[in-house]
C-alpha cells in the first residue's frame, strides 16, 4: 500500500529504522550535514552525511540514492515522478570553508516544489529549515528539510538541551520568551515546541538551579520550590491544556519542552478571519473554560490568558483548543511575571492592574481574561484599547468599560453570548462568575456543540494513550467526566434560545461593569445590558485594532 501524506508526528521508530539500515550496509556514519523528515508514511528518514556531498532522488533504482517506488506512491503519482527528479547537495561557502549551504536542484520533467512553489527545471533553491519538498504537485509531499545548524539564538543554548533536541525554526516570541520548533534527537518523528525564558528579563532574584530529577534538568544547589512546581506542571493532564514534556532550568535561562499544537495561535485565527462565527467561538470557549476549571481545581491560576496563549490543534475550524503558558509565574517568580505583564495590560483583570501585580488576587483573574478573549473572538477587536482616546486604557479596564455598539460586529451575535461576556468582564471580582458558573451559563447549554468538543477531546486522549509516556486512560476519563455529567444544582433551562439576536441602536454607548454593578442572578437569560452599571455618552467611532500583546 502506497503511503499517505501525514503529519510527521504520526511516525514512530524512524531513527531505529535508519540505524538498522546503516548497520546492514556496514557503513560508518560520517559528519551529518542535513536531515530529511518524511512527509509520507512509507518513506524513511534520511540523514545526509559526509563524504557524500550530493544525493539524487527519483524512480531510478540504479542512479538514485533515494528511490520513489510503489510502496510509497500510487501509479498515478509515479506517472508524474521522473527517474531522476531532484538532487540535494552540500555547497561550501567561499568566505568560510567550514560553512555551507544545502541546495536543492530540480532536474525533473514535471517540477519540484519547495513550500508549494516550483523551483524550475535545472534551477536551484537554497533550503531553509522546515522547507517542505513536493513532487510535480504540492499534494505529493515527500520530505521536510531540517538544518543541522543552530537556529536564531540556539547557538547559545545549553549543551544538555541541544544534545537531546535538534533546535529548528523560531515559532514565535512574546513578553515571556521565545518559542522554537525542536525535534527529539533520538527520534526525529517527535517534534515539540520549546519555550525559552530569559530570566534576566524578570526583576526578581534568580535562584541558582539544582540537581537532575525526573523530567527536569537543574544545576548546583537544589531549589525545592521550583522542583515542586515543575512536578505539578508535568502531572497536569487534560486534552485542552498543552502537555509539559520536560523542563531544563539554569540560573539565567529556563527551557520548557511542550507538546506542539499544529494549528497555530487563536490570535492569528481571529485576525485572519476578522472574528469568528458564533458557533466556532462557542466551541473554542467551551474548551477553554473546561481547561481553566480543571486548572483551578488543581490550584493552578494561569494569570496570563490571552489569544496568543490559546493554541489550536489543527487548521480546521472544528478543532481542539489547548491552553499553554500556565504555571509560568511559579517558575520565574509570580510578582516578577505580573510586573512584566502589566506592561501590556489588555487582558489583565483590574485587581492586578490596581496593584501593579504586587497585590493579592484569586483565580477570578483568569475569568476576566476569558471574557476579554470571548469578546475578541466574536467581534474581531478588543473591548479595551488605546484607540478610545476619551479614557486611558488602564482606566477603561479598572472600570470594566466596554461596548457592544459596533453594529456590524454585534448585531448578529446572540443576546446570551453578550450576556455571558457581561458576567465575565466585571470589575468586582466577587461578582464575576467562576469557571463552573460560566460553564452553567445558558449560552453553553448546547448539546450538539458539547458532542463535537467531547469527540475532539476523546480523539486526543486516544492518541496520547497510544504513545508511550503519555497520560493514562484514567486521566482521560477524568478529563471527560465534566462533559458527561450534568450539574444537578443548576437551575438553567436547556430550552433557552441559543441564537437569539438583539438589535443594537447607534446611540448605544459604553457600559461599565463597575464595582457597584448588580449581577446577583448569575444564570438569568439577559441581554448585554443586564450587568451594566451606568452608561456614558461616548459611542464607538471606529473599531480599535487588534494587536498582539
Amino acid at each position: 500500500m502506497y503511503g499517505e501524506t501525514l503529519a510527521i508526528e504520526d511516525y514512530d521508530d524512524l531513527e531505529d529504522e535508519l540505524q538498522a539500515e546503516n548497520e546492514d550496509n556496514g557503513e560508518e556514519a560520517g559528519k551529518t550535514w542535513a536531515h530529511l523528515i518524511p512527509l509520507n508514511s512509507q518513506l524513511k528518514k534520511m540523514v545526509l552525511v559526509d563524504p557524500n556531498e550530493k544525493y539524487i532522488f527519483g524512480k531510478d533504482g540504479d542512479e538514485c540514492d533515494c528511490v520513489f517506488g510503489t510502496e510509497a506512491f500510487s501509479q498515478s503519482s509515479l506517472a508524474v515522478i521522473s527517474k531522476k527528479h531532484f538532487l540535494i547537495h552540500k555547497q561550501p561557502c567561499s568566505a568560510d570553508p567550514d560553512d555551507f549551504d544545502v541546495v536543492l536542484q530540480d532536474i525533473s520533467s514535471n517540477g519540484t516544489l519547495v513550500n508549494g512553489k516550483k523551483v524550475g527545471k535545472n534551477k536551484f533553491h537554497v533550503l531553509q529549515s522546515n522547507d517542505e519538498i513536493s513532487l510535480a504537485t504540492n499534494a505529493i509531499k515527500v520530505y521536510m528539510y531540517v538544518s543541522v545548524k543552530s537556529s536564531g539564538g540556539a547557538s547559545s543554548f545549553h549543551s544538555e538541551v541541544t544534545d537531546k533536541y535538534l533546535v529548528s525554526k523560531l515559532l514565535g516570541k512574546g513578553a515571556c520568551g521565545e518559542v522554537f520548533l525542536v525535534f527529539l534527537e533520538a527520534d526525529f518523528s517527535k517534534q515539540y515546541a520549546m519555550k525559552v525564558v530569559d530570566k534576566k528579563s524578570f526583576t526578581s532574584t534568580v535562584v541558582a538551579p539544582s540537581a537532575t530529577s525526573s523530567g527536569v534538568f537543574r544545576h548546583n544547589s537544589l531549589n525545592n520550590d521550583v522542583m515542586t512546581e515543575v512536578n505539578i506542571l508535568k502531572k497536569l493532564q487534560h486534552p485542552c491544556i498543552i502537555h509539559v514534556q520536560e523542563v531544563f532550568d539554569y540560573p539565567e535561562r529556563l527551557y520548557l519542552v511542550l507538546e506542539r499544537a499544529m494549528g497555530g495561535e487563536l490570535f492569528d485565527r481571529v485576525v485572519k478571519k476578522d472574528g469568528l462565527d458564533e458557533a466556532t467561538a462557542k466551541l473554542y470557549f467551551y474548551q477553554m473554560i473546561l481547561a481553566i476549571e480543571y486548572l483551578h481545581k488543581q490550584n493552578v491560576t494561569h494569570r496570563d490568558l490571552k489569544p496568543e496563549n490559546i493554541l489550536l490543534a489543527t487548521e480546521d475550524d472544528l478543532t481542539l483548543v489547548k491552553v499553554t503558558d500556565f504555571g509560568l509565574s511559579k517558575l520565574v517568580g509570580e510578582q516578577s511575571l505580573m510586573k512584566t505583564l502589566c506592561g501590556t495590560p489588555n487582558y489583565l483583570a483590574p485587581e492586578i492592574i490596581k496593584t501593579s501585580g504586587m497585590g493579592h488576587y484569586n483565580s477570578k483573574v483568569d475569568i476576566w481574561s476569558l471574557g476579554v478573549i470571548l469578546f475578541i473572538m466574536l467581534a474581531g477587536y478588543p473591548p479595551f484599547s488605546d484607540d478610545y482616546d476619551d479614557m486611558p486604557l488602564v482606566e477603561q479596564i479598572k472600570k470594566a468599560r466596554f461596548s457592544f455598539s459596533d453594529e456590524d460586529s454585534w448585531s448578529h451575535v446572540s443576546k446570551q453570548a453578550k450576556g455571558l461576556i457581561s458576567k465575565l468582564i466585571v470589575a468586582n471580582a466577587a461578582k464575576r462568575l467562576n469557571s463552573t458558573q460560566a460553564l452553567n451559563h445558558p449560552w453553553l447549554k448546547d448539546e450538539e456543540m458539547k458532542k463535537i468538543a467531547e469527540k475532539l477531546m476523546q480523539e486526543d486522549m486516544e492518541n496520547r494513550n497510544s504513545s508511550p509516556n503519555q497520560m493514562s486512560t484514567t486521566t482521560g476519563e477524568m478529563a471527560t467526566s465534566r462533559i458527561n455529567s450534568e450539574d444537578t444544582e443548576s437551575h438553567i433551562s436547556n430550552n433557552d434560545p441559543l441564537n437569539e439576536t438583539v438589535e443594537l441602536k447607534k446611540s448605544d454607548s459604553f457600559k461599565e461593569n463597575s464595582e457597584t454593578d448588580s449581577a446577583n442572578d448569575e444564570h438569568s437569560d439577559t441581554s448585554e445590558q443586564s450587568a451594566s452599571g451606568k452608561t456614558e455618552d461616548c459611542p464607538v467611532s471606529k473599531k480599535p485594532k487588534l494587536d498582539a500583546s
